[in-house]
């Protein structure tokens, strides 16, 4: 799992800044901290997208907020989740051939393993992806004589193929020190934002 965690400090200077008004400290910092939530989240889904072949979608919703209230001053964005799915990577398919891509370095590559080539389907519930055929999970007694029935691409079993999960693409110092600069900037400014908000309106 990866967090990126939004704190303050600085409450005094809050409480200074409002003057007869700091007992609504507690509500501009909780506003500004649940604001640096949501640009974070916005910023951690757009990192993969530097490196691999992946859709925001695929990422976003693997990116859970957790939100400040006003006695917990602390709020934070957590990435967790399996590997996403390879079908919501890069791929393409011709003449029966599939190939795919999860980082953006590197050219599309044949999913194939001697015999077997992967295949893109849908299953029972509508769900599409890129599949690998895995062979008979047991044997199946279907003949009068006892012995097992041949296998075929009707009774085989099969896995779906998967890429990077959203922890694991996000796992790059570079990159999350930029989340938490990001984040910092925006809680700052919203900080003043709410700050101000409240003096005008008294």
């Amino acid at each position: 799992m990866i967090i990126s965690q939004v704190d303050v400090t600085g409450i005094r200077e809050v409480e200074r800044q409002l003057g007869e008004l700091k007992n609504k400290a507690p509500v501009a910092l909780c506003r500004a901290i649940n604001d640096a939530v949501s640009k974070t989240r916005t910023e951690m889904k757009k990192v993969p997208q530097d490196e691999f072949h992946v859709q925001q979608k695929g990422v976003y919703k693997e990116l859970k907020p957790h939100k400040a209230s006003r006695s917990n001053l602390k709020g934070a964005v957590s990435a967790s989740g399996e590997r996403i799915d390879l079908y919501k990577f890069k791929r393409s398919l011709a003449g029966g051939i599939v190939k795919a891509a999860v980082i953006k370095a590197n050219s599309p590559k044949t999913l194939e393993k001697g015999e077997k080539r992967a295949f893109i389907a849908t299953v029972g519930n509508g769900h599409k992806g890129i599949f690998e055929r895995q062979g008979i999970i047991k044997k199946r007694k279907t003949r009068k004589d006892g012995l097992s029935s041949r296998i075929t691409k009707h009774n085989e079993s099969i896995r779906e193929l998967t890429g990077l999960s959203a922890p694991q693409m996000l796992n790059n110092e570079g990159a999350m020190h930029h989340i938490e600069h990001v984040a910092g900037e925006t809680l700052s400014k919203r900080l003043q934002h709410h700050v101000d908000y409240i003096l005008q309106r008294g």
